[in-house]
């Protein structure tokens, strides 16, 4: 962009071969980059339970040092807000405080909550922190905001990885998870779990939250009640109006009998965690297998796996397992599955067989994957700490032959706005489809529900009550049909793959006069000063293509810039192999002793301001800095009233120095200022000051961007070029008004080679349905034409376009017919003129 492009927001458009539009918005704005961030801590959440709340405010430069300064908090509760008028509108609750940043940069306070009334029934409660830390010195402000929820939910227990359906004389699996308030896992902590009438039964939680537990269903019948809760008996407290109360969340999850005709069953095992997708995995099954139902004689069963990911089968085989007629043969077997990297995000794994007598046993799993790509990419710089001006090498590993993309940009940017990044999620995230579950209207199995043929209870029962009822179609994995159904696999069998239905009684409810179909219950020398300076401060430092080369390594070379920031860097690569993206490295380029400035974005020539910069001092020695302001013919300068520039400064210490300036020319001007760390015989403190031994000197060119008064004017200048027999030459003469700012005048020349191409680019936004009187429809309707043969001749005509071209092109043709007169000839109301136009 040009530097006078137009402050606002823009946004980049790319079409790929297939059409897709891919759309980037970016904005054009005056900024100053932020030096430092500020960072607020909050309790995950603010639990009914607690009677107190810690607030932490920290500020810290890009380079990781802190900041220190002034802060003012201010914490709210955050009422609920009513769309409609009403006078028991609740109001914020608020307190403010004053407080100053420690040595680590950072302010703390502890809030006393009785204030905030966490006991009263209110929805949606909040809490938020806004904070301001203006860093001393140079009166700086920046701000962090902070917000968190209120819970009165102390405990939540939930049932993870548990099948919808159990399989005789298998063991039923799962997990139960605990988390607190904060949503976040609960370790160490007692959770009861209990099947049906069973006695609970007592697990501990883990690390992660999690504890695991496994029932005997050789005794299970029907449906079976689990429930899970963090507390052995539940304590029913008394009702108070308006008064909330802590809640312990139980878990419930209700299983039934997987149907199988012969009491066979194929049952795959979970996983603890998710697969690693840089190595080949085997998942487990356990079988059942009724010796009733096989041939005589037959020693092996063929088990068949398929493995779907992402929409479409990728790997499938047959696992032969000896069996024997007459006896149940029980067993594990374990299905492989490779080339992992290409299954995730998940492997769906389906296991099943045919029995000899028809009928068909299955099982599915969902699997999670590590995400992970196929082109492994790593970036790294040959050390995590630079001084400015020094080498640095960034070394790049890709698959070889590998094409990448390489970018280091100043953390303060993405202070200023957060941008997307590019990770292996954000790049999954993408994917049209992650796993199938379930069938499409188009393929949706419609089967009217038999035991509506059932008779209605007799005599009361009204007209009413005997209209039909609509059962929804059961889609718990009970049977095999929906095991298939689950991952989206349609099959036309004649196998016995559906569990007969189970039709109850009628049961007829009074009340609400409804009928209903329900189960029955159940120190030297002094050395030359050297002097560092810093003149180069980009906001981008890298942003290269990179090739690997056949090695699938590169290192490249680079010199750090002068800033002091944390420079952030990425890469992706694309290589015959596929995409890659390497994790996120930093480099941060620091000295001890360096001088800061802080500018404005732009001052108007002749405005007076004040040129403040901050000497810090990261030595474990004291030292007396002297700082500097180099004369210039770009401006004027003077020392600000009672202003010291030769002062001691410890470890960890910083100052800050201001001068008045005033500039006197127009554009870009350099500001010098220099810090120098001089010898003395003056203590600082209890120490001697000392000089370093490198840096002695530090020294900052800062360009400043200086306006012109008054208001500015343009005017455009147009000229038609056309070379048709050699080079063309043409004088415009730029005439300027009598009175205008000296030095503000400027011109620039843009040449656009394709004269239509601008308005060309979207060519078939410009058809249009004809319509109106006959001269009004031919306006419309020719331009249709021209348009048509124009994207036709330059292969833009899309088959879209031509069918509205020629729709719009039919009807604009029968709608002039209606201004035809006898003799062929149109006018614009038809007959209704007494003649027509031939030419």
């Amino acid at each position: 962009m040009i530097p006078e492009a137009v402050q606002g927001s823009y946004v980049i458009t790319a079409t790929t071969d297939q059409g897709e539009q891919i759309s980037h918005s970016f904005d054009i704005k005056e900024y100053v980059l932020p030096k430092y961030e500020v960072k607020v801590e909050l309790p995950n959440v603010i639990s009914i339970l607690d009677k107190e709340a810690k607030l932490k405010i920290c500020g810290k430069y890009t380079y990781g040092k802190p900041v220190v300064g002034s802060v003012k908090a201010v914490f709210c509760k955050i009422a609920p807000q009513m769309f409609w008028f009403s006078r028991n509108q609740e109001k914020d609750i608020c307190k403010t405080y004053e407080l100053t940043t420690d040595k680590a940069g950072c302010a703390t306070q502890t809030v006393n909550l009785a204030v905030f009334q966490l006991n009263r029934i209110m929805n949606d409660v909040s809490f938020e922190l806004n904070a301001e830390l203006e860093e001393y010195g140079t009166g700086v402000i920046l701000t962090g905001t902070g917000r968190t929820s209120f819970s009165a939910i102390v405990r939540t227990v939930t049932f993870e990885d548990v099948p919808e359906a159990y399989m005789p004389d298998i063991l039923f699996e799962g997990k139960v998870k605990v988390i607190g308030p904060d949503n976040k896992a609960v370790t160490n902590e007692a959770v009861y779990v209990s099947a049906g009438n069973s006695q609970a039964v007592k697990l501990t939680t883990g690390t992660n939250g999690k504890a695991s537990f496994s029932f005997d269903t050789a005794l299970w019948k029907d449906n079976v009640n689990l429930q899970a809760r963090s507390r052995k008996t539940e304590v029913n407290e008394p009702y108070v109006p308006d008064v909330r109360r802590p809640e312990y969340r139980t878990a419930y999850h209700n299983v039934i009998a997987f149907y199988s005709k012969s009491s066979s069953f194929l049952k795959l095992m979970q996983v603890n965690g998710k697969l690693a997708c840089d190595k080949d995995a085997m998942v487990r099954a356990q079988y059942i297998i009724e010796g009733t139902e096989l041939k005589n004689g037959q020693e092996i069963l063929q088990i068949f796996y398929l493995v779907m990911s992402r929409g479409g089968i990728v790997q499938h085989g047959n696992l032969p397992v000896a069996v024997q007629p007459e006896i149940v043969n029980k067993g594990e077997l374990s299905v492989p599955l490779h080339q992992v990297t290409n299954l995730a995000p998940f492997a769906q794994v389906v296991v099943y067989t045919v029995m000899p007598k028809g009928e068909l046993v299955a099982d599915s799993m969902d699997f999670p994957i590590s995400l992970c790509l196929n082109n492994k990419v790593s970036l790294r710089f040959s050390s995590l700490q630079e001084l400015p001006a020094e080498k640095t090498t960034l070394t790049l590993q890709a698959h070889p032959g590998s094409m990448c993309s390489v970018r280091a940009i100043d953390q303060s940017v993405l202070l200023l706005q957060k941008e997307q990044e590019l990770t292996v999620d954000s790049v999954y995230s993408r994917l049209p489809v992650q796993k199938l579950s379930g069938y499409s209207y188009e393929v949706a199995d419609a089967e009217s529900n038999p035991c509506m043929l059932l008779p209605m209870p007799g005599p009361g029962i009204r007209p009413f009550d005997s209209r039909p009822f609509y059962f929804p179609e059961n889609d718990q994995k009970n049977d095999v049909y929906n095991i298939f159904k689950g991952i989206g696999i349609k099959i036309v069998t004649n196998s016995d793959v559906r569990k007969p239905y189970d039709c109850y009684p009628w049961a007829y409810n009074e009340r609400q006069e409804i009928l209903m179909a329900m189960p029955q219950s159940p120190g030297g020398e002094e050395e030359q000063k050297k002097e560092t300076l810093r003149t180069f401060f980009p906001e981008t430092w890298i942003w290269d293509l990179v090739s690997v080369g056949d090695s699938g390594s590169v290192n490249v070379e680079k010199t750090v810039p002068d800033t002091i920031t944390k420079w952030a860097a990425g890469a992706f690569c694309v290589s015959s192999v596929g995409f890659g993206v390497a994790p996120n490295v930093a480099l941060v380029a620091f000295q001890p002793f360096f001088v800061s400035l802080t500018l404005p974005y732009s001052v108007i020539r002749g405005e007076v301001f004040t040129l403040k910069a901050t000497v810090f001092n990261y030595l474990s020695k004291c030292i007396m800095v002297k700082t500097t302001l180099a004369d210039s013919d770009q401006y004027t300068s003077r020392n600000c009233d009672g202003c010291q520039y030769s002062v001691c400064l410890c470890g960890e210490e910083s100052r800050t120095f201001s001068w008045i300036v005033t500039p006197t020319t127009l554009g870009q001007v350099n500001l010098k200022v220099s810090a120098e760390a001089m010898k003395t015989n003056i203590l600082c403190g209890n120490e001697v000051a000392t000089v370093p031994d490198m840096g002695s000197i530090d020294t900052v060119v800062r360009t400043l961007l200086v306006e012109a008064e008054g208001t500015p004017q343009m005017v455009t200048h147009n000229a038609l070029l056309c070379p048709a027999e050699g080079p063309v030459e043409k004088t415009i003469s730029l005439l300027l008004p009598e009175m205008f700012v000296a030095g503000s005048a400027r011109a620039s020349v843009s040449v656009l080679g394709d004269l239509m191409g601008r308005a060309m680019k979207n060519l078939d936004k410009l058809l249009a349905m004809p319509y109106g009187c006959g001269e009004q429809n031919m306006v419309l309707f020719a331009p249709n034409i021209f348009i048509l043969n124009y994207l036709k001749s330059t292969e833009q005509l899309t088959k879209d376009i031509q069918e509205k071209a020629t729709r719009f092109l039919e009807s604009g043709y029968q709608r002039e017919l209606n201004y035809k007169h006898d003799d062929g000839s149109y006018s614009a109301f038809g007959k209704s003129d007494e003649s027509g136009n031939t030419c």
